[in-house]
């Protein structure tokens, strides 16, 4: 009777063990799951004390279990990456059973071309037992072309159960549905991250051609942003050089995520995330290595050993940095950088492309200084109009030739033997440094040690990064209009006239020579005293705008100037009245106190500056030269017609020798 009953006990648990182990034996015969990698049903299952009452482990318990072989040195070592999927801010597990058939491959038809086929690396046809809103069939036939599909149906493995992403919904509404469409989807998801979006790894090995549906640049490679006229980085690009810019280069985490853009502050390594509707945020980025110490104290952060310029020095409180609408980066109208890893344009200016339309300059570099500085551009000045005009610095004339290189080689400005003449926007004008009291700030220059009156200066080279050098207007000037170039036949050489050794010259290098003249001799706020800026002469005939780069006068003059000693009447309006006063020099009918306010009139000469300029209509060109003189006082100069043969001064007047009329001896009003 025992053995009856042992008999019946033992044929139920056969039975039992049958109807639970036979599916999984049936489902194990299929690779890789099986008996050929020494897989068994034991391996997976467990018939006792399973989590939940369950015959397999779930959650991170079965990921744990899977991990057992598909680890670096597991069976499955050749696919080792592996982790659970964590959605829904880390509240859900999506586990590997929920996507893979641990036990067959199962096919699917893919409506796109009509192919049925195996899904491959196990995945299942229909994942709605776990994920009620997922489109069946997921399709996984072909890698990578089946992570995402661009039009409906929707059910390529990576889209397939998302509702609410940004990217790949499965009803096609997400906001960037096809967002890096046909990439691999797991060269940035990675499997063992949960396929969360990952820092680090070979970043050249996406970017080395374009991204997404909507391309992105191509960084690396031929044709690349770093192959272009000017860019960061010129040595051979490496991957790991990425990091110096970038926080999704080097930092594992949650870091380029539907694509941004994260870059660091070199010094802090705050992480931030490039908006183009907040392009300011990037200016402590740009300005971390761009300082004082580089990136973090690193000059050179480069393999290329090239130190990164110092812009922080003079960027802070300058005309740009102040004007409310200009950034680091932006389209050439809202900043000056659109691209940081290369442009076809000198300086990595915007746009980053060739211009499209003239002016189109291999350099760029007048053409996007006009863009803001014109007749529409969000800068108040026109300067567009100026360097039109028929009088002007000609620099839309040679876009080609200034180099951010030329420094104090004189040949880069020289008219011969190879003409390089030029005067570019950068030549005057830093636009990292330009303040509107200071626009010339920050440019190079060349200093003058004068060696005695009409003798050529010794030149010194004093670079822009230079502070502590004084600096004057006139040492810009004097880059192209002085013998520290070679200059044009027949151009003055206005080191020689300015030359503060000279016994004359207007007051440009140094307080004049002349400084007892009366007060009243000038206007407009001048004195005998003062000294002065070549811009005070030379200058646009608008008022509203500084500096000369065009004007409708001769010479670049704000009024007007005739080169010719020929008799006519002077305007109150030409150049040299806009410091000394006309009625004391050119008005005959002024009053004698006025008059008087000149040495070279009445009371004592009755046919001094007034008799000669207001009645005998002899022009101020006549007897007088308006930059300096290297032999005679007051700016005399000797041998036009009209105009003088010799002049001689004495302690209580002078002599002059005119070509009008015969010698004549004259007392001043008051002491020189």
């Amino acid at each position: 009777m025992k053995d009856g009953k042992m008999v019946k006990k033992s044929l139920c648990f056969i039975v039992f063990t049958l109807i639970v182990v036979s599916p999984f034996i049936l489902f194990a015969q299929t690779p890789p799951h099986d008996s050929s990698n020494n897989v068994t049903c034991l391996d997976c299952h467990s018939i006792h004390n399973a989590s939940a009452g369950n015959l397999v482990a779930h959650g991170a318990e079965q990921e744990t279990l899977c991990k057992t072989c598909h680890n670096p040195t597991g069976p499955a070592s050749s696919m080792p990456d592996v982790a659970n999927h964590v959605v829904n801010g880390g509240t859900t597990i999506v586990e590997c059973s929920t996507c893979h058939n641990p036990h067959e491959t199962e096919q699917s038809t893919n409506a796109h071309t009509g192919q049925t086929a195996d899904n491959l690396k196990l995945i299942r046809s229909d994942v709605t037992e776990d994920i009620s809103a997922a489109v069946t069939p997921v399709v996984f036939q072909t890698d990578p072309d089946d992570f995402a599909f661009a039009t409906a149906p929707y059910n390529g493995v990576c889209q397939a159960c998302h509702t609410q992403t940004d990217h790949h919904r499965n009803d096609g509404s997400a906001p960037a549905q096809n967002h890096n469409i046909g990439a691999d989807c797991t060269s940035c998801h990675t499997h063992d991250s949960g396929f969360m979006p990952m820092g680090g790894g070979d970043c050249t090995a996406c970017h080395s051609s374009e991204q997404g549906s909507i391309p992105r640049r191509q960084v690396t490679g031929t044709g690349g942003d770093f192959e272009r006229t000017s860019h960061h980085e010129q040595g051979v690009i490496v991957a790991s050089e990425c990091g110096v810019c970038h926080a999704e280069a080097d930092d594992v985490g949650l870091y380029h995520a539907s694509g941004a853009v994260d870059v660091k502050e070199p010094d802090s390594g705050t992480v931030i995330t490039f908006n183009p509707s907040n392009p300011s945020a990037l200016e402590p980025f740009c300005l971390g290595c761009h300082d004082s110490d580089g990136a973090n104290g690193v000059l050179a952060p480069f393999s290329d050993t090239i130190t990164a310029p110092n812009i922080a020095a003079t960027w802070t409180g300058s005309a740009h940095q102040t004007s409310g609408f200009l950034t680091c980066f932006g389209d050439g109208t809202t900043g000056c950088h659109q691209n940081a890893h290369g442009s076809e344009k000198e300086n990595i200016l915007a746009p980053d492309t060739p211009a499209a339309t003239p002016p189109l300059y291999a350099e760029e570099q007048e053409g996007f200084c006009l863009n803001c500085h014109d007749a529409d551009g969000p800068s108040s000045i026109n300067i567009a109009a100026e360097i039109s005009k028929t009088n002007r610095h000609p620099a839309p004339d040679y876009g080609d030739r200034h180099s951010k290189t030329e420094g104090g080689d004189p040949t880069k400005y020289a008219a011969s033997p190879i003409d390089n003449r030029h005067a570019e926007c950068v030549d005057c004008h830093n636009p990292h440094a330009a303040q509107s009291s200071s626009p010339l700030a920050g440019v190079g220059r060349i200093k003058v040690t004068n060696n005695g009156a009409g003798n050529i200066p010794t030149y010194t080279y004093v670079s822009a990064s230079d502070s502590s050098a004084p600096f004057a207007e006139y040492q810009i000037c004097f880059k192209c209009h002085s013998s520290w170039t070679t200059q044009p036949a027949g151009q003055v050489d206005l080191a020689v006239k300015l030359n503060s050794d000279n016994p004359s010259y207007h007051p440009v290098e140094a307080q004049g020579t002349n400084t007892n003249i009366n007060a009243n001799a000038f206007v407009n706020g001048w004195s005998a005293t003062d000294t002065m800026n070549c811009s005070d002469c030379h200058g646009s005939d608008n008022s509203a705008v500084s500096g000369p780069h065009g004007s409708n006068y001769n010479f670049i003059l704000k009024a007007s100037y005739q080169q010719s000693s020929s008799k006519r009447t002077m305007s109150p309006n030409e150049i040299c009245f806009q410091c000394h006063r006309y009625d004391t020099y050119a008005n005959n009918n002024a009053s004698q106190t006025v008059k008087s306010y000149s040495r070279f009139n009445p009371p004592k000469w009755s046919k001094g500056h007034t008799f000669h300029v207001g009645k005998k209509q002899y022009p101020c060109y006549a007897c007088h030269d308006s930059h300096g003189s290297a032999n005679k006082p007051h700016l005399i100069v000797t041998g036009r017609n009209p105009g003088l043969n010799n002049y001689q001064e004495s302690q209580n007047g002078g002599t002059c020798w005119p070509k009008c009329h015969g010698q004549k001896t004259y007392s001043i009003n008051y002491a020189r």
